[in-house]
Protein backbone atom coordinates (compact mmCIF):
# COMPACT_ATOMS: atom_id res chain seq x y z
CA UNK A 1 0.00 0.00 0.00
CA UNK A 2 2.82 2.42 0.98
CA UNK A 3 4.56 1.80 -2.32
CA UNK A 4 1.56 2.69 -4.03
CA UNK A 5 0.76 5.97 -2.23
CA UNK A 6 4.51 6.73 -2.76
CA UNK A 7 4.14 5.95 -6.59
CA UNK A 8 0.66 7.92 -7.11
CA UNK A 9 2.58 11.24 -5.30
CA UNK A 10 5.96 11.01 -7.30
CA UNK A 11 3.35 11.09 -10.54
CA UNK A 12 1.42 13.99 -9.16
CA UNK A 13 4.88 15.80 -8.22
CA UNK A 14 6.06 15.46 -11.84
CA UNK A 15 3.18 16.41 -13.47
CA UNK A 16 3.15 19.53 -10.94
CA UNK A 17 6.90 20.20 -12.36
CA UNK A 18 6.46 19.59 -16.13
CA UNK A 19 3.22 21.99 -15.79
CA UNK A 20 5.79 24.54 -13.58
CA UNK A 21 8.40 24.07 -16.80
CA UNK A 22 5.95 24.03 -19.61
CA UNK A 23 4.61 27.47 -17.75
CA UNK A 24 7.58 29.21 -17.02
CA UNK A 25 9.57 31.86 -18.89
CA UNK A 26 13.39 32.68 -19.24
CA UNK A 27 14.59 35.33 -18.22
CA UNK A 28 14.50 38.47 -21.15
CA UNK A 29 11.61 36.46 -22.80
CA UNK A 30 7.82 37.27 -23.66
CA UNK A 31 4.99 35.29 -22.22
CA UNK A 32 1.88 35.03 -23.76
CA UNK A 33 0.47 37.22 -21.63
CA UNK A 34 2.91 40.50 -22.18
CA UNK A 35 2.74 39.83 -25.66
CA UNK A 36 -0.86 40.19 -25.19
CA UNK A 37 -0.30 43.85 -24.10
CA UNK A 38 1.82 45.11 -26.97
CA UNK A 39 -0.39 43.27 -29.62
CA UNK A 40 -3.46 44.76 -28.60
CA UNK A 41 -1.97 48.15 -27.95
CA UNK A 42 -0.30 48.16 -31.58
CA UNK A 43 -3.62 47.53 -33.12
CA UNK A 44 -4.93 49.92 -35.85
CA UNK A 45 -8.56 49.64 -33.91
CA UNK A 46 -7.33 50.42 -30.37
CA UNK A 47 -8.84 53.14 -28.99
CA UNK A 48 -5.71 55.75 -30.00
CA UNK A 49 -2.89 55.11 -32.15
CA UNK A 50 0.30 54.22 -29.65
CA UNK A 51 3.97 55.75 -30.57
CA UNK A 52 5.77 53.12 -31.41
CA UNK A 53 8.49 54.45 -28.72
CA UNK A 54 6.15 53.48 -25.92
CA UNK A 55 5.63 50.14 -27.15
CA UNK A 56 9.25 49.46 -27.30
CA UNK A 57 9.75 50.93 -23.76
CA UNK A 58 6.79 48.44 -22.66
CA UNK A 59 8.42 45.83 -24.19
CA UNK A 60 12.07 46.65 -22.31
CA UNK A 61 10.20 46.76 -19.52
CA UNK A 62 8.78 43.08 -20.06
CA UNK A 63 11.99 41.83 -20.75
CA UNK A 64 13.31 42.63 -17.46
CA UNK A 65 13.74 39.42 -15.41
CA UNK A 66 11.26 40.14 -12.33
CA UNK A 67 8.25 40.98 -14.00
CA UNK A 68 5.47 38.39 -13.92
CA UNK A 69 2.55 39.57 -15.50
CA UNK A 70 -1.05 37.41 -15.26
CA UNK A 71 -4.05 37.47 -17.48
CA UNK A 72 -5.78 40.03 -15.34
CA UNK A 73 -3.29 42.03 -15.06
CA UNK A 74 -2.47 42.20 -19.01
CA UNK A 75 -6.32 43.15 -19.80
CA UNK A 76 -6.94 45.47 -17.25
CA UNK A 77 -4.02 46.78 -18.53
CA UNK A 78 -5.18 47.29 -22.22
CA UNK A 79 -8.67 48.13 -20.81
CA UNK A 80 -7.46 51.26 -18.74
CA UNK A 81 -5.14 53.00 -20.90
CA UNK A 82 -7.79 52.55 -23.99
CA UNK A 83 -10.16 54.20 -21.53
CA UNK A 84 -7.52 57.28 -20.72
CA UNK A 85 -6.40 57.52 -24.18
CA UNK A 86 -9.85 57.78 -25.57
CA UNK A 87 -11.45 59.69 -22.33
CA UNK A 88 -11.32 63.74 -22.76
CA UNK A 89 -8.05 65.42 -21.73
CA UNK A 90 -8.95 69.12 -21.43
CA UNK A 91 -7.18 71.62 -19.33
CA UNK A 92 -9.70 72.01 -16.54
CA UNK A 93 -8.62 70.38 -13.24
CA UNK A 94 -11.62 68.01 -13.18
CA UNK A 95 -10.36 66.36 -16.68
CA UNK A 96 -6.89 66.63 -16.01
CA UNK A 97 -7.40 64.54 -12.68
CA UNK A 98 -9.56 62.19 -14.68
CA UNK A 99 -6.79 61.75 -17.07
CA UNK A 100 -4.51 60.95 -14.28
CA UNK A 101 -7.14 58.57 -12.55
CA UNK A 102 -7.11 56.86 -16.05
CA UNK A 103 -3.28 56.59 -16.56
CA UNK A 104 -2.82 55.46 -12.74
CA UNK A 105 -4.94 52.53 -12.84
CA UNK A 106 -3.30 51.34 -16.05
CA UNK A 107 0.19 51.52 -14.49
CA UNK A 108 -1.07 49.89 -10.96
CA UNK A 109 -2.81 47.18 -13.22
CA UNK A 110 1.06 46.15 -14.47
CA UNK A 111 3.02 47.19 -11.45
CA UNK A 112 3.60 50.87 -12.13
CA UNK A 113 3.55 53.99 -10.01
CA UNK A 114 2.81 56.95 -12.32
CA UNK A 115 4.65 60.18 -10.92
CA UNK A 116 5.12 63.89 -11.99
CA UNK A 117 8.67 65.48 -12.40
CA UNK A 118 7.37 69.52 -12.06
CA UNK A 119 11.10 70.71 -12.87
CA UNK A 120 10.79 69.06 -16.16
CA UNK A 121 6.81 69.50 -16.56
CA UNK A 122 6.68 65.85 -17.52
CA UNK A 123 4.75 62.71 -15.90
CA UNK A 124 6.16 59.07 -16.20
CA UNK A 125 6.00 55.43 -14.95
CA UNK A 126 8.32 54.17 -12.09
CA UNK A 127 8.64 50.42 -11.48
CA UNK A 128 8.57 48.95 -7.63
CA UNK A 129 12.18 49.79 -7.71
CA UNK A 130 11.85 53.67 -9.00
CA UNK A 131 13.20 52.67 -12.49
CA UNK A 132 11.61 54.64 -15.40
CA UNK A 133 9.70 52.71 -17.36
CA UNK A 134 7.89 54.56 -19.90
CA UNK A 135 9.38 58.38 -20.28
CA UNK A 136 7.00 61.05 -21.80
CA UNK A 137 9.94 63.79 -22.25
CA UNK A 138 11.05 64.87 -25.77
CA UNK A 139 12.72 62.72 -27.63
CA UNK A 140 15.40 64.40 -29.07
CA UNK A 141 16.91 66.02 -25.58
CA UNK A 142 19.14 69.42 -25.16
CA UNK A 143 22.85 67.80 -25.96
CA UNK A 144 24.32 71.59 -26.27
CA UNK A 145 25.74 73.17 -23.05
CA UNK A 146 24.45 72.82 -19.85
CA UNK A 147 23.66 75.48 -18.32
CA UNK A 148 24.18 79.02 -19.77
CA UNK A 149 23.65 81.90 -17.33
CA UNK A 150 23.32 84.41 -20.47
CA UNK A 151 23.37 84.08 -23.68
CA UNK A 152 26.86 84.98 -25.55
CA UNK A 153 25.15 87.22 -28.46
CA UNK A 154 23.76 89.26 -25.56
CA UNK A 155 27.56 89.93 -23.63
CA UNK A 156 28.95 90.87 -27.33
CA UNK A 157 26.26 92.93 -28.45
CA UNK A 158 26.78 95.14 -24.65
CA UNK A 159 30.64 95.09 -25.33
CA UNK A 160 30.20 96.32 -28.89
CA UNK A 161 27.56 98.90 -27.78
CA UNK A 162 29.82 100.30 -24.84
CA UNK A 163 32.63 100.32 -27.52
CA UNK A 164 30.46 102.71 -30.07
CA UNK A 165 29.01 105.11 -27.00
CA UNK A 166 32.59 105.29 -25.53
CA UNK A 167 33.81 106.42 -29.14
CA UNK A 168 30.92 108.94 -29.62
CA UNK A 169 31.34 110.71 -26.43
CA UNK A 170 35.39 110.88 -26.89
CA UNK A 171 34.84 112.32 -29.96
CA UNK A 172 32.56 115.08 -28.89
CA UNK A 173 34.96 116.24 -26.66
CA UNK A 174 37.65 115.75 -28.59
CA UNK A 175 36.03 118.00 -31.20
CA UNK A 176 35.37 120.66 -28.36
CA UNK A 177 38.67 120.91 -27.54
CA UNK A 178 39.97 121.08 -31.11
CA UNK A 179 37.86 124.04 -31.65
CA UNK A 180 38.62 125.87 -28.19
CA UNK A 181 42.44 125.64 -29.10
CA UNK A 182 41.98 126.54 -32.77
CA UNK A 183 40.50 130.10 -31.97
CA UNK A 184 42.55 132.72 -33.45
CA UNK A 185 43.66 135.21 -31.42
CA UNK A 186 46.75 137.46 -31.27
CA UNK A 187 49.95 136.60 -29.67
CA UNK A 188 49.96 138.56 -26.25
CA UNK A 189 52.94 140.74 -25.96
CA UNK A 190 53.74 139.65 -22.27
CA UNK A 191 54.43 136.09 -23.66
CA UNK A 192 57.68 134.78 -23.94
CA UNK A 193 59.16 133.88 -27.42
CA UNK A 194 59.21 129.98 -26.02
CA UNK A 195 55.16 130.22 -24.11
CA UNK A 196 54.36 131.55 -28.19
CA UNK A 197 56.04 128.59 -29.26
CA UNK A 198 54.62 126.19 -27.21
CA UNK A 199 51.09 127.44 -27.83
CA UNK A 200 51.50 127.04 -31.74
CA UNK A 201 52.54 123.73 -31.44
CA UNK A 202 49.94 122.61 -29.16
CA UNK A 203 47.24 124.10 -31.90
CA UNK A 204 48.85 122.66 -34.93
CA UNK A 205 49.06 119.22 -33.30
CA UNK A 206 45.13 119.69 -32.17
CA UNK A 207 44.90 120.45 -35.88
CA UNK A 208 46.46 117.53 -37.26
CA UNK A 209 44.16 114.34 -36.85
CA UNK A 210 46.99 112.03 -36.71
CA UNK A 211 47.28 108.23 -35.91
CA UNK A 212 48.96 109.38 -32.25
CA UNK A 213 45.30 111.27 -32.08
CA UNK A 214 43.08 108.12 -33.14
CA UNK A 215 45.60 106.26 -30.32
CA UNK A 216 44.39 108.89 -27.66
CA UNK A 217 40.32 108.61 -28.69
CA UNK A 218 40.39 105.14 -28.80
CA UNK A 219 42.38 104.93 -25.48
CA UNK A 220 39.24 107.27 -23.79
CA UNK A 221 37.07 103.98 -25.04
CA UNK A 222 38.85 102.01 -22.61
CA UNK A 223 37.36 102.92 -19.28
CA UNK A 224 33.93 102.24 -20.63
CA UNK A 225 34.90 99.06 -21.79
CA UNK A 226 36.06 98.01 -18.44
CA UNK A 227 33.39 99.50 -16.55
CA UNK A 228 30.85 97.71 -18.74
CA UNK A 229 32.51 94.36 -18.39
CA UNK A 230 32.78 94.73 -14.42
CA UNK A 231 29.32 95.66 -14.77
CA UNK A 232 28.29 92.38 -16.52
CA UNK A 233 30.30 90.04 -14.69
CA UNK A 234 28.30 91.37 -11.70
CA UNK A 235 24.69 90.66 -13.44
CA UNK A 236 26.73 87.28 -14.66
CA UNK A 237 27.60 86.35 -10.86
CA UNK A 238 24.24 87.59 -9.16
CA UNK A 239 22.17 85.57 -11.95
CA UNK A 240 24.40 82.79 -10.38
CA UNK A 241 23.51 83.18 -6.90
CA UNK A 242 19.77 83.84 -7.68
CA UNK A 243 19.63 80.80 -9.81
CA UNK A 244 21.20 78.53 -6.54
CA UNK A 245 18.90 80.53 -4.12
CA UNK A 246 15.67 79.67 -6.51
CA UNK A 247 16.74 76.24 -6.84
CA UNK A 248 17.41 75.25 -3.31
CA UNK A 249 14.22 76.66 -2.21
CA UNK A 250 12.78 74.73 -4.86
CA UNK A 251 14.26 71.24 -4.30
CA UNK A 252 13.99 71.96 -0.59
CA UNK A 253 10.47 73.26 0.14
CA UNK A 254 8.80 72.65 -3.33
CA UNK A 255 7.55 68.85 -3.64
CA UNK A 256 9.40 68.31 -7.04
CA UNK A 257 11.82 66.05 -7.04
CA UNK A 258 11.77 63.40 -8.97
CA UNK A 259 11.87 59.98 -7.03
CA UNK A 260 12.53 57.68 -9.75
CA UNK A 261 16.23 56.26 -9.44
CA UNK A 262 19.39 55.23 -11.54
CA UNK A 263 21.36 52.62 -11.54
CA UNK A 264 25.24 52.03 -10.47
CA UNK A 265 25.49 48.85 -12.14
CA UNK A 266 29.12 48.37 -13.38
CA UNK A 267 29.45 47.86 -17.26
CA UNK A 268 31.15 44.65 -18.12
CA UNK A 269 32.47 44.33 -21.84
CA UNK A 270 31.74 41.44 -23.20
CA UNK A 271 35.12 39.15 -23.81
CA UNK A 272 33.99 37.59 -27.31
CA UNK A 273 36.09 38.43 -29.93
CA UNK A 274 34.46 40.24 -32.86
CA UNK A 275 36.07 38.03 -35.47
CA UNK A 276 34.30 35.07 -33.60
CA UNK A 277 30.66 35.72 -32.20
CA UNK A 278 27.92 34.12 -33.34
CA UNK A 279 25.02 35.29 -35.81
CA UNK A 280 22.27 35.02 -33.75
CA UNK A 281 21.92 35.04 -29.94
CA UNK A 282 19.09 34.78 -27.82
CA UNK A 283 17.05 37.49 -25.76
CA UNK A 284 16.92 35.26 -22.77
CA UNK A 285 20.84 35.51 -23.15
CA UNK A 286 21.48 39.03 -22.88
CA UNK A 287 21.27 41.05 -19.74
CA UNK A 288 18.06 43.57 -20.53
CA UNK A 289 19.43 47.04 -19.21
CA UNK A 290 17.30 49.04 -16.32
CA UNK A 291 17.24 53.24 -16.94
CA UNK A 292 20.43 54.29 -15.74
CA UNK A 293 22.58 51.85 -16.50
CA UNK A 294 25.38 51.71 -18.74
CA UNK A 295 25.70 48.83 -20.95
CA UNK A 296 27.61 49.74 -24.21
CA UNK A 297 30.44 51.86 -25.42
CA UNK A 298 31.04 53.39 -28.93
CA UNK A 299 34.61 54.04 -30.22
CA UNK A 300 35.48 55.39 -33.49
CA UNK A 301 39.15 55.31 -34.45
CA UNK A 302 39.57 57.76 -37.28
CA UNK A 303 37.56 60.11 -35.11
CA UNK A 304 39.78 59.29 -31.41
CA UNK A 305 36.04 59.36 -29.74
CA UNK A 306 34.50 57.27 -27.27
CA UNK A 307 31.62 57.37 -25.13
CA UNK A 308 29.89 55.15 -22.46
CA UNK A 309 26.26 54.65 -23.73
CA UNK A 310 23.78 54.96 -20.85
CA UNK A 311 20.08 53.35 -20.96
CA UNK A 312 18.48 56.78 -20.81
CA UNK A 313 19.10 60.10 -21.78
CA UNK A 314 17.58 62.61 -19.20
CA UNK A 315 20.07 65.52 -17.93
CA UNK A 316 21.73 63.54 -15.24
CA UNK A 317 23.04 60.73 -17.61
CA UNK A 318 24.31 62.96 -20.30
CA UNK A 319 26.50 64.34 -18.08
CA UNK A 320 27.98 60.65 -17.61
CA UNK A 321 27.87 59.93 -20.87
CA UNK A 322 25.97 59.42 -23.93
CA UNK A 323 22.25 58.33 -23.49
CA UNK A 324 20.02 56.21 -25.40
CA UNK A 325 16.28 56.84 -25.70
CA UNK A 326 14.46 54.18 -23.39
CA UNK A 327 11.97 53.91 -25.94
CA UNK A 328 14.94 52.92 -29.07
CA UNK A 329 16.07 49.44 -29.67
CA UNK A 330 19.03 47.86 -28.78
CA UNK A 331 22.02 46.72 -30.62
CA UNK A 332 20.87 43.74 -32.68
CA UNK A 333 16.76 43.75 -32.26
CA UNK A 334 16.50 45.10 -35.51
CA UNK A 335 15.39 48.61 -35.31
CA UNK A 336 16.17 51.86 -34.95
CA UNK A 337 19.05 53.18 -32.10
CA UNK A 338 18.74 56.68 -31.05
CA UNK A 339 21.97 58.10 -29.02
CA UNK A 340 22.13 61.29 -27.85
CA UNK A 341 25.18 63.54 -25.84
CA UNK A 342 26.72 66.99 -25.47
CA UNK A 343 28.58 68.53 -28.65
CA UNK A 344 31.01 70.02 -25.97
CA UNK A 345 31.91 66.82 -24.11
CA UNK A 346 31.31 63.07 -25.18
CA UNK A 347 30.38 63.87 -28.63
CA UNK A 348 32.53 66.99 -29.66
CA UNK A 349 34.53 64.88 -31.94
CA UNK A 350 31.32 64.16 -34.57
CA UNK A 351 31.97 67.80 -35.68
CA UNK A 352 34.63 65.91 -38.24
CA UNK A 353 32.70 63.13 -38.53
CA UNK A 354 32.36 62.00 -42.45
CA UNK A 355 30.48 59.51 -44.78
CA UNK A 356 32.05 56.03 -44.46
CA UNK A 357 33.75 55.80 -41.21
CA UNK A 358 33.28 53.11 -39.24
CA UNK A 359 31.61 53.35 -35.23
CA UNK A 360 31.93 50.32 -33.07
CA UNK A 361 29.18 49.51 -30.45
CA UNK A 362 30.67 47.03 -27.81
CA UNK A 363 28.04 46.01 -25.51
CA UNK A 364 27.98 43.43 -22.93
CA UNK A 365 26.53 40.57 -24.91
CA UNK A 366 28.07 41.85 -28.36
CA UNK A 367 30.50 43.72 -30.92
CA UNK A 368 28.76 45.64 -33.60
CA UNK A 369 30.09 47.43 -36.40
CA UNK A 370 28.10 51.13 -38.06
CA UNK A 371 28.75 52.78 -41.11
CA UNK A 372 28.07 56.19 -42.02
CA UNK A 373 26.10 56.69 -44.23
CA UNK A 374 23.85 60.50 -43.83
CA UNK A 375 25.10 63.72 -41.88
CA UNK A 376 22.24 66.25 -41.35
CA UNK A 377 21.41 69.91 -40.04
CA UNK A 378 18.01 69.56 -38.43
CA UNK A 379 15.69 72.71 -37.76
CA UNK A 380 14.13 72.50 -34.08
CA UNK A 381 10.43 71.79 -35.69
CA UNK A 382 11.75 68.94 -38.03
CA UNK A 383 13.11 66.72 -35.24
CA UNK A 384 10.45 64.46 -35.39
CA UNK A 385 11.19 63.68 -39.36
CA UNK A 386 14.62 63.15 -38.29
CA UNK A 387 14.09 59.44 -37.16
CA UNK A 388 12.00 56.58 -37.20
CA UNK A 389 11.36 54.69 -34.38
CA UNK A 390 9.30 52.40 -36.55
CA UNK A 391 11.38 51.12 -39.23
CA UNK A 392 12.12 47.63 -39.22
CA UNK A 393 15.92 47.92 -40.65
CA UNK A 394 19.15 48.17 -38.02
CA UNK A 395 20.12 51.85 -38.09
CA UNK A 396 22.43 53.77 -35.50
CA UNK A 397 21.44 57.07 -34.96
CA UNK A 398 23.83 59.79 -33.20
CA UNK A 399 22.68 63.11 -32.42
CA UNK A 400 23.93 66.23 -30.74
CA UNK A 401 23.68 70.18 -30.25
CA UNK A 402 25.17 72.35 -33.41
CA UNK A 403 26.83 74.27 -34.23
CA UNK A 404 29.38 72.77 -31.93
CA UNK A 405 31.21 74.84 -29.45
CA UNK A 406 30.46 76.51 -26.24
CA UNK A 407 30.40 80.48 -26.96
CA UNK A 408 27.62 79.60 -29.22
CA UNK A 409 24.49 80.82 -27.28
CA UNK A 410 21.30 79.19 -27.37
CA UNK A 411 21.74 76.19 -29.71
CA UNK A 412 17.85 75.37 -31.71
CA UNK A 413 19.81 73.01 -33.93
CA UNK A 414 20.51 69.28 -33.81
CA UNK A 415 23.11 67.38 -35.71
CA UNK A 416 21.85 63.42 -37.02
CA UNK A 417 24.45 60.94 -37.91
CA UNK A 418 22.84 57.84 -39.84
CA UNK A 419 24.72 54.52 -39.40
CA UNK A 420 24.06 51.16 -41.00
CA UNK A 421 24.65 47.67 -39.59
CA UNK A 422 27.49 45.91 -41.09
CA UNK A 423 28.55 43.36 -38.16
CA UNK A 424 27.56 42.37 -35.08
CA UNK A 425 24.63 39.72 -33.82
CA UNK A 426 20.73 39.49 -34.25
CA UNK A 427 18.62 39.02 -30.90
CA UNK A 428 16.31 36.23 -31.51
CA UNK A 429 12.87 36.47 -29.72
Amino acid sequence: MKKIVTTVMIMICSLFMTGLMNNSVNAGQLDKNESYVLEKISEDKFPAKVQQRYINQLKNYFCQDDISLGKGEAEDFVKYLGEALSGKNGDTPKEMADSYIRFEKAGSAIGLLLSYDSRENVFYFTDSSGYIVLDFQDVVKNTGNEKSVMPTELIFTAIIGLCIIGLLLNLGRWGRKIRRNSDTYEDDEDESELEVANRRTRRARMQTFSYKAVKQILRYCFVPIIMGLIVIGAVMVGMTFFDDIASSVKNNFINTQPVYVESNRQFVKTTVKKDKQKKTIKLSDIPTPKYGDQYGEITCDKLQLKAPVYFGDRGNILKKGAGQYNGSFLPGEGGTILIGAHDTTYFKKLEKVKKGQTFEFTTEYGVYEYKVKDIKIVEEDKYDEAYDLSADKESLVLYTCYPFGKLKGTKEKRMFVYLDKVTGPDIQY
